[in-house]
């Protein structure tokens, strides 16, 4: 009997253990799932916050451009390096996280800014050069303006310059409203000896984001004229036409026989120095050009350019311009 007894006190014993325990791990199971939700709708709230300010920037930012080209270096960025007005730590990137909606807290202890309107405030640099860059909102359009030596590029820009237009280096810079929207224009004057080699255009980084291109061509440069001529430069048109296709099959992929999309413009000048023999070049450009031996040179752009279209210097050099950039612009927007 006192066997019995012991057993029974046993069971019930851990029979009350058993239903601690379970209610125990009820009550676990119920405050993690209590937890959970807690958490759940935490992060719902945080993420639907952060949605709405992300959303808030784009309304914000509508119509502006998303990107930047430093004009010392050349260099196309996404976000440039914000600098700390106090410490002047840069940072790469300033953006909302859940981690701070509108700020977060610099090293040295101060709040900056991370949304669109917050970060226009700082000064900004350039991702490779580390030269100070400046906000653009409005659209930009590059064209290089390549050809050789003494070709008239540099002669060309400055022919067609607008009087609030900044030329620094090899880089020309005018805002300028295009089909009834602000655009900023960059035009590059690459040097005529970097096209000497297809290599030394890889330098030249706008080569690989540009909206077209404008090809100088010197008249008494073509074969035929280039046999009477007194001065002769040392290259002919083919050259610099090939420099070009070799950066573009090593540089951006294209493949033998494969086209260019981007509008090129060939622009012939110097017209005005011409015997009159030669006739009236303009409207008939590609005839001009085969019948002073640049067979091949036509040739070629036809393979590998399938959007192009001549001009040629007339007597009102403004008005030629506003027809090469307007059609290289307008083409690169299609």
């Amino acid at each position: 009997m006192v066997m019995g007894v012991f057993i029974t006190k046993v069971f019930i014993k851990k029979f009350f253990t058993y239903i601690g325990m379970g209610v125990l791990y009820f009550l676990t199971s119920i405050l993690v799932i209590v937890r959970n939700i807690i958490k759940g709708i935490h992060l719902t709230v945080v993420h639907s916050i952060l949605f709405m300010v992300k959303v808030a920037e784009r309304i914000y930012s509508l119509g502006e451009t998303n990107y930047g080209i430093c004009e010392v270096c050349f260099t196309r960025y996404q976000s440039p390096i914000y600098v700390c007005p106090y410490c002047k730590v840069g940072y790469h990137a300033l953006a909302p996280t859940v981690k701070g909606f509108f700020s977060i807290r610099c090293s040295c202890g101060h709040k900056l800014p991370v949304t669109t309107w917050g970060r226009r405030k700082f000064k900004t640099l350039c991702t490779e050069c580390g030269n100070e860059v400046k906000y653009t909102k409005v659209p930009i359009v590059t064209i290089p303006i390549m050809g050789g030596a003494n070709a008239g590029k540099t002669t060309f820009i400055n022919n067609h310059m607008k009087s609030d237009a900044k030329r620094v280096g090899n880089l020309t810079t005018f805002i300028e409203r295009f089909q009834g929207r602000v655009t900023k224009f960059m035009l590059f004057d690459t040097l005529g000896s970097d096209f000497s080699d297809s290599h030394s255009l890889k330098k030249y980084q706008y080569y690989s984001y540009n909206n077209g291109f404008i090809f100088i061509i010197d008249p008494f440069v073509t074969a035929r004229l280039l046999i009477v001529s007194t001065q002769p430069p040392n290259y002919m048109l083919s050259d610099i036409l090939d420099t070009l296709i070799l950066y573009l099959q090593k540089n951006q992929g294209l493949k033998p026989g494969e086209t260019v999309n981007k509008p090129i413009a060939f622009v012939i000048t110097k017209t005005d120095l011409l015997a009159e023999s030669e006739g009236t070049i303009e409207n008939n450009e590609e005839r001009f050009l085969r019948e002073n031996g640049e067979e091949l040179f036509l040739n070629k752009l036809k393979r590998t350019f399938s959007n192009y279209k001549f001009f040629c210097e007339g007597k009102d050099p403004k008005t030629q311009k506003q027809q090469v950039v307007s059609w290289i612009t307008s083409e690169s927007v299609h």
